[in-house]
């Protein structure tokens, strides 16, 4: 079963359901095979054929033909054992997020796993008891019949009335007057294991998680950055998965959260912790109403080089990546790999996985 967006006019956008028996109701696979050599395939090096294969991956998605697609590399027998292969999926945030990520690997495996014993068909697949059509009515009955659509809107206008100017970063170079989406590179920063625990010990000291410490330190770090602001806000997610019918099920649930951090004063970092603290447990309150009519509500100008309300956003990752070493399956061996990116929608990104920080700008 696929799913396209369609446009009814110039302000509606509908989802067209095509189940498997349908064309285009399921993902085509596409092979590229290199087994004899890159060379016979036409690139003159491997490094040419990884950045088209990189290249393929980026390239942006017709959301009214394809959401989803996927690559399935044979690779030429001199990098290794004959039938070494490289499968690539790549799939458009609007119709999943990082907790679908651990799903469609989860699923991934299990069916892998029942294809290679024999089986005609996977059959420990967790049986879904709601699709993200039902989830997408649940939410528009909540918002717009259960009253919450007015009341969570003022909470956010209050909250995010008068946002700062985008902050003033310390960039190698003046910012685009346009943003192009494609001027980005990672860098990985692995934190002192003992300077986390310390940062540990102190969140619980002070009633707080390890997320509203790192989003304090986060946001004085920034403030000292851009001169010592007093004002700024960061961006994060919720996973919005709070119902458990919805832990199974693919979909862009994650809710976006536009954290304030007041640091008028000169706070103590206790301080600041409490601030993020009480900031955070109100914004977790409100995340039903998605932020697009937030801005809406807002009537923030936009500005065609930056992200409206907040240009930084900040991520604590999920467990999602380390799936493939936790499996085992009989002639299988997998495998998780990082590689740069030049696709950048924030002026900084910062994901906290454990003791590494891996910075996007």
């Amino acid at each position: 079963m696929t799913s396209q967006e369609a446009q009814t006019d110039e302000s509606s956008v509908v989802q067209i359901i095509r189940p498997p028996e349908e064309p285009g109701g399921t993902i085509p696979l596409e092979v590229w095979d290199f087994s004899n050599g890159w060379k016979s395939s036409g690139f003159d090096s491997a490094a040419d054929a990884i950045g088209a294969i990189r290249d393929r991956g980026a390239t942006p998605f017709d959301m009214g033909v394809e959401m989803v697609r996927s690559l399935l590399v044979k690779l030429p027998t001199e990098i290794g054992a004959p039938n070494k292969h490289l499968m690539m999926i790549s799939i458009h945030h609007a119709i999943m997020d990082g907790w679908s990520t651990r799903i469609i690997l989860r699923d991934l495996l299990t069916a892998y796993r029942a294809y290679a014993a024999g089986a005609a068909e996977p059959t420990e697949l967790p049986h879904l008891p709601v699709e993200y059509a039902d989830y997408a009515v649940w939410q528009w009955q909540c918002l717009e019949m259960g009253g919450q659509l007015e009341q969570q809107l003022d909470y956010w206008t209050k909250q995010l009335a008068n946002t700062p100017t985008p902050l003033n970063l310390p960039f190698d170079r003046p910012r685009s007057e346009i943003s192009s989406g494609r001027e980005g590179s990672y860098l990985p920063v692995y934190l002192p294991g003992k300077l986390m625990a310390a940062l540990a010990d102190l969140c619980t000291q002070y009633r707080s998680t390890l997320f509203v410490g790192l989003m304090a330190a986060f946001q004085l770090t920034l403030s000292r950055l851009a001169g010592n602001v007093e004002d700024l806000v960061v961006g994060t997610t919720n996973s919005g998965r709070d119902n458990v019918r919805l832990h199974d099920m693919v979909g862009c649930i994650q809710e976006t959260l536009a954290i304030r951090g007041d640091l008028k004063g000169h706070p103590s970092f206790s301080t600041l912790l409490e601030r993020q603290r009480l900031v955070l447990i109100d914004a977790l309150q409100h995340t039903n109403v998605p932020f697009i009519r937030i801005l809406q509500q807002l009537q923030v100008p936009r500005i065609a080089n930056c992200n409206p309300v907040y240009q930084v956003s900040t991520f604590c990752l999920s467990g999602f990546v380390n799936g493939f070493a936790d499996c085992d399956i009989t002639n299988l061996i997998t495998s998780y790999r990082l590689y740069s990116t030049s696709l950048m929608t924030f002026s900084l990104m910062a994901s906290f996985k454990r003791v590494l920080l891996m910075l996007n700008f």
